[in-house]
């Protein structure tokens, strides 16, 4: 399985529309393998690999979709939580 390195950019949980040109065309969006990339670096990867593959965004629209051990989703939600949360400010 090959691996892009997401684009860094200022704010990695900016919405779709705020990311710019800079984050690629949004074929990860659409690709099926997607939510496994997202599963297998979050479970097995490390702070490094998280911060180089996980867009943000991206996961903020895969988290419902994505298949992850009880522990994981919790460390996790509050940061989903607080996330979404500014979105309908």
């Amino acid at each position: 399985m090959s691996m892009r390195p997401h684009q860094h950019r200022t704010d990695p949980f900016a919405t779709a529309d705020e990311a710019g040109p800079e984050d690629g065309d949004g074929k990860a969006r659409e690709s099926a393998g997607a939510c496994e990339v997202y599963e297998i670096v979050m479970r097995e990867g490390n702070a490094d690999d998280v911060a180089r593959y996980i867009d943000g965004a991206l996961l903020i629209d895969l988290w419902p979709d994505l298949v992850l051990p009880a522990s994981l989703r919790r460390e996790w939600q509050a940061l989903i939580d607080a996330v979404r949360d500014q979105e309908t400010v």
